[in-house]
């Protein structure tokens, strides 16, 4: 009997002691959407009198040397209980330590809020979902679709900073019932197999760092239906008519070409015309050299003449 009140009096202080602790002021969440800068949120908890800005300070202990000292927040948004971390206060592979202190130097800390920055990477949901259909099932019953999209834009891929997986999940559209996830993969597409005919289906994306766990959020939702499949029994007989058309038409060409075979070459090979031109009149040839010689001669026959007279 002093055995099992023993048992109820620990688990009763223990779970004083966690529900206490679960209301003093705590951090919420630390985030990094590109792996450059971070963010941390925090809550007061139970303590009312420090929900106030600047009632709760932040520390932070960045852990690159054996001095590290704990430094203030470089900058809040006092809006949102937010500490901002740039890129100038941002170092990957060095781990982090957070702290609230109160403005009476009460320190509230816990080893939960250590982490590096690679580890606290959600990426930003993918951009720009499309799909595309790929094909119909012979039963006329499925059918498959590509989906595509773009990396997130605050995401540094190109240079290969950031190693992403993409994963898409999918379901009936106004169903409650569990998402189809594929498998993870690192390209901006893939397909979708196995879709109903007249079903339509939601789908969205998310992604996460390629070495870790820690998914982002899903990205906006597109919506692919497809209603109707063409029905092959009625576009056949349009297709025979077609074919034996084309066929006729081929047939009379061939007829025409035979029958006027004739007049056909006349139109493309006319006959050529007989060459015009005159030919050789010997005796007149005859004259005209015996011309010609009696002119040399006369010509020269001149010439000496005047020649001798000089």
């Amino acid at each position: 009997m002093f055995v099992l009140f023993l048992i109820i009096t620990l688990l009763c202080l223990f779970f004083r002691l966690s529900l206490t602790a679960s209301l003093e002021p705590h951090f919420t969440e630390c985030i990094s959407r590109n792996q450059e800068t971070f963010r941390c949120w925090w809550n007061p908890g139970d303590f009312h009198n420090l929900s106030s800005p600047g009632a709760l300070r932040v520390f932070y202990l960045k852990k690159d040397s054996p001095t590290s000292e704990w430094k203030e927040c470089p900058e809040y948004i006092h809006s949102n209980r937010e500490c901002f971390f740039d890129v100038n206060h941002t170092s990957i592979w060095i781990p982090y330590c957070m702290q609230l202190r109160s403005q009476n130097n009460i320190t509230y800390f816990n080893e939960d809020d250590c982490f590096t920055v690679e580890n606290i990477v959600h990426p930003d949901p993918p951009v720009s979902l499309n799909w595309t259909l790929l094909n119909i099932s012979p039963s006329g019953l499925t059918y498959d679709v590509m989906v595509n999209w773009e990396p997130p834009p605050s995401a540094d891929v190109g240079t290969g900073w950031m190693r992403l997986v993409y994963e898409i999940q999918y379901r009936e559209k106004n169903t409650t019932g569990s998402w189809e996830s594929l498998e993870t993969q690192p390209h901006t597409q893939q397909t979708v197999y196995g879709l109903h005919i007249g079903k339509e289906y939601e789908v969205h994306i998310r992604c996460r760092m390629q070495a870790f766990t820690k998914f982002g959020e899903f990205s906006d939702s597109i919506y692919v239906l497809v209603t109707e499949v063409p029905n092959k029994e009625s576009t056949f007989p349009l297709l025979l008519v077609f074919v034996f058309g084309v066929v006729g038409i081929l047939v009379l060409i061939m007829l025409i070409i035979v029958s006027q075979q004739h007049r056909i070459m006349m139109i493309l090979l006319p006959p050529i015309p007989a060459p015009k031109i005159k030919g050789i009149d010997p005796e007149l040839l005859k004259v005209h050299l015996c011309w010609c010689f009696y002119s040399m001669f006369f010509f020269f026959f001149l010439y000496s003449l005047n020649f001798s007279t000089y």
